[in-house]
């Protein structure tokens, strides 16, 4: 009898699902599962969640994946997780939630970081790599003591998602660099808490978690999951944040590559072996996933949840394949320029380089025989604009790269990959393979371990079919001339939220 074919776990914890991928040794993708949970967002910005979806979601995930390696005679032994970044829950001592999780997309902090900007922002930008801004988890922290101090003084931990199920798996506080560096509070030269930014943000060290590198082994499985299916021996490791696994995932680490990953919002990336300096300061310096690297980004405030937004409100659909597939017919039947009308995508507020949470959308040149359609495609392009400014930013710093790779959900759509290219004027390569976080995660996780050197990482990275899309000159003339008249509407109108 041979011996028991062993898997990899990865756990990649998004804002609405949670996903654990299974490699097996050869280092390909076996098995797939995924629960879904939903974010509460209102109007005044609160972007909340319940923990408890969190943990239920994440068991009944892990009892999936333990009954497949199970059905075929093999066991998991080894799990790594990433997850999305700056989301703040407050826990007591026994590890159990003080409140809802604050997630990244919550928008209440603004005032905080408009004060903190304001005394001391060049000097947190000097130490953190970033302004204060609502995304990230300091201000939040803040935020939580200035209005709700029982429950920050009573929190044991100021958690972020990774943190709570590395918990729930192993019993640890820990965190890693890359989560670290999305707080607003990890000295980036030091890699440690920054006694300066605990000051200015009012926050607590022992509220914090133990810092590890990414990719480092941070405990095994507690007792209680060996009903479950698993070994006790099974090893926990940290992956690192969720978009420097999208880096590693996408190939970013090859020098000469810019990344555009579209997701709830979209980030454009590129990794660097040292510290890159943003003259303008609105580019976020991060640490890497893979040790010794870094990360810098430029990003917007939402993309397919303002996509989500416009299918639900325009086509009346629900959250199926059908509809999507129904709404992408239409905007392909649209009309380029969207017969006139503009449309400003600030819904959940405007992101890089003006962070203003404040910022609403907007529509301008609505006629009697504007159609839904063409309304969609001007938040379609307006989208593309302001991935494209994010963009234009990390390319003023970096130069102009030999690869532009787009990824993420929209990237399945061609429209959307060939309006990027026109506005941008730049060829661009989108890859299909869906899972470059988890692949991302994997690849950390193998590189902490020192089973691979990063010359093997090639050999790892999924690229099935690739295709390009190249500028059409007449369509780049006509996104430039509205980009300038949309940038001359902005200049006169705030687009800010009016409040009662």
């Amino acid at each position: 009898m041979g011996l028991p074919m062993i898997y990899s776990l990865i756990i990649d914890a998004g804002t609405s699902s949670i996903r654990g991928i299974i490699f097996d040794t050869d280092h390909k993708i076996v098995h797939i599962a995924s629960q879904r949970y939903f974010m509460d967002v209102s109007e005044d910005g609160t972007a909340l969640q319940k923990a408890e979806s969190y943990q239920v979601c994440l068991e009944k995930m892990m009892q999936d994946c333990a009954e497949w390696a199970e059905g075929r005679k093999g066991k998991i032994h080894r799990i790594a997780l990433t997850a999305g970044r700056s989301s703040v829950l407050p826990v007591d001592e026994k590890g159990d939630p003080l409140g809802p999780i604050m997630m990244w997309y919550d928008k209440r902090p603004q005032d905080i970081c408009d004060r903190l900007n304001a005394d001391y922002g060049d000097e947190i930008y000097r130490v953190t790599g970033m302004y204060a801004r609502p995304m990230f988890s300091a201000p939040k922290m803040r935020w939580l003591k200035e209005n709700y101090p029982a429950v920050y003084e009573q929190s044991h931990k100021l958690a972020g998602i990774q943190d709570y199920l590395i918990f729930l798996l192993t019993g640890e506080w820990v965190t890693d660099l890359t989560f670290a560096s999305r707080t607003n509070l990890l000295d980036l030269n030091s890699n440690r808490w920054s006694d300066r930014m605990l000051e200015i943000f009012g926050i607590d060290e022992q509220k914090l978690c133990r810092l590890v590198e990414p990719g480092a082994e941070v405990g095994v499985l507690k007792e209680s999951w060996q009903n479950r299916g698993f070994d006790r021996k099974t090893k926990i490791y940290t992956a690192g944040g969720d978009q420097q696994c999208s880096a590693i995932g996408q190939g970013l680490l090859a020098s000469g590559k810019i990344g555009i990953n579209n997701g709830t919002a979209s980030y454009v990336a590129v990794c660097s072996r040292s510290r890159l300096e943003d003259k303008e300061k609105v580019i976020h310096v991060n640490k890497g996933a893979a040790l010794g690297t870094w990360i810098m980004e430029a990003s917007n405030m939402g993309t397919g949840s303002v996509y989500d937004w416009m299918r639900k409100i325009l086509f009346d659909f629900e959250e199926d394949t059908v509809s999507i597939e129904a709404m992408n017919e239409a905007l392909n039947n649209s009309t380029a320029g969207a017969d006139g009308i503009i449309a400003w995508p600030y819904l959940a507020g405007k992101g890089m380089p003006d962070w203003d949470s404040h910022k609403a959308g907007g529509l301008l040149n609505l006629k009697l025989s504007s159609t839904k359609e063409n309304i969609a495609r001007a938040f379609l392009e307006a989208l593309v604009f302001e991935i494209a400014d994010c963009y234009r930013r990390i390319e003023r710093m970096v130069g102009r790269p030999e690869v532009i790779q787009v990824s993420g959900g929209l990237s399945k759509m061609p429209l959307f990959n060939q309006l990027l290219a026109d506005v941008l004027d730049r060829k661009l390569v989108t890859v299909s393979c869906k899972e470059t976080t988890g692949i991302g995660a994997y690849i950390s996780m193998l590189l902490g371990c020192g089973e691979i050197e990063e010359k093997d990482i090639s050999d790892i990275l999924i690229q099935e079919k690739t295709a390009v899309y190249t500028p059409e000159i007449e369509q780049v003339t006509l996104y430039t001339a509205l980009q300038k008249k949309r940038r001359q509407i902005e200049e006169r109108m705030p687009f800010e939220a009016i409040s009662e």
